[in-house]
């Protein structure tokens, strides 16, 4: 076995082709490409050359084969190293890759449409499988938009027909019962008035069935819909999430998103007196470090000026990584108890004070419309940000 400490093999897609480039060296757990495709650094901080990357490769992926009685030969050339790199990964993922060539009768249709009509796939679990790269249109990382023509090969690299029925039955039953709480219910939405302190969806040592995804499919499998999550909320961040129940709804949903014409209200508690309504367009970074546009509104609702803050009510037009966070930081108004943008002293304050846990950001209200029907969902504040509220206004 080589000195890999894991493999993302289960997380990312691979191509079925070399890329011809050097491994690059990087710090212990750093990600990095190896002769076409991601492992994690070893242990070590090592300088890797293109020979040594495949020996590596080749004794990692050794493992893989054992299963099949598979030999492989670490005395061969570097070129028959990747050749039999090759053969592992296409034995690896025959069982979940799907290979499609497109028809002339195809032709000109977009990818999404493709997907989604012909191939019968969800439009969330298509955004999805695009997001993490896993569906390749000529062994290039597509855009739903793109146009299909005759020959033209789609690879898509997860199984279909997997559903997370065996992993909604391990939500755990009072985890469960905390977190489904439902704010609103009816033939195309199912909002859950989210509590702090879960994750939306799975992540570095977040297991999927302590999820908020998790427990809303659970609810859905139990009642016979599907739920199709439409947006996202950080951790500790409480509030209004919501979920389609259809296909038709989630693609309205989506649009409407994207066009930016659903309104979202948020109540954050910041450091600082803040007395008049204003406009935040500072470009932030995403989660990828990228800078990106983003725009937020913030209105003044009440100052406590012996405490030095005041609540706002936030309105995103965008929905970037820690938009509003990002945005207040940036005027030198960070959230209370925002543990990466916050002020740390302040912080110490109100967490002894006023025995408060997590970031003062509160999803308060969403509106929208679907079909001719449309919707307003409130959820109050709960318990551990009112019981602030109350205690400065006794000494505003």
């Amino acid at each position: 076995m080589s000195t890999f400490a894991k493999s993302t093999v289960d997380s990312l897609p691979f191509p079925t082709h070399f890329v011809r480039r050097k491994a690059k060296a990087g710090a212990a757990g750093e990600t990095r490409t190896l002769t076409g495709f991601t492992l994690l650094a070893p242990k070590a901080s090592v300088s890797t050359n293109f020979t040594t990357a495949a020996n590596k490769t080749i004794n990692y992926l050794s493992h893989l084969a054992n299963k099949n009685k598979l030999f492989i030969n670490f005395g061969l050339s570097c070129v028959m190293q990747k050749f039999l790199c090759y053969i592992l990964l296409e034995l690896y993922f025959s069982k979940h890759m799907q290979k499609i060539i497109i028809d002339p009768k195809n032709q000109n249709r977009s990818l999404g449409n493709y997907l989604k009509k012909e191939l019968k796939i969800p439009t969330a679990l298509i955004h999805k499988l695009l997001r993490k790269k896993k569906i390749k249109l000529n062994d290039l990382n597509p855009d739903l938009n793109w146009k299909l023509q005759t020959g033209f090969e789609i690879k898509i690299f997860a199984n279909l027909n997997s559903e997370n029925t065996s992993k909604i039955h391990t939500v755990p039953d009072l985890f469960y019962k905390k977190h489904l709480k439902i704010a609103f219910e009816d033939e195309n939405i199912l909002a859950i008035n989210k509590q702090p302190n879960i994750a939306v969806q799975p992540a570095k040592n977040i297991p999927f069935h302590l999820t908020l995804i998790a427990v809303a499919e659970k609810y859905a499998y139990t009642n016979n819909f599907k739920a199709r999550i439409a947006h996202r909320l950080d951790k500790n961040t409480s509030g209004i999430i919501l979920f389609a129940k259809n296909e038709k709804t989630y693609e309205a949903l989506y649009n409407q998103f994207f066009k930016k014409t659903i309104h979202k209200k948020y109540l954050a508690l910041v450091k600082g007196i803040l007395q008049k309504a204003q406009t935040i367009d500072t470009p932030i970074k995403d989660n990828f470090d990228k800078i990106i546009s983003a725009e937020t509104d913030i209105k003044p609702l009440k100052i406590y000026k012996n405490q030095n803050c005041t609540l706002l009510e936030c309105s995103p037009h965008t929905g970037r990584f820690h938009q509003i966070r990002q945005h207040v930081k940036s005027i030198n108004h960070p959230i209370i108890m925002d543990d990466i943008y916050g002020d740390f002293d302040l912080n110490k304050k109100f967490q002894k004070q006023y025995k408060l846990k997590r970031h003062f950001l509160h999803a308060e209200s969403i509106e929208f419309k679907i079909g001719d029907k449309n919707y307003f969902i409130k959820c109050e504040l709960p318990e551990d940000l009112e019981s602030v509220l109350k205690i400065l206004t006794r000494n505003p």
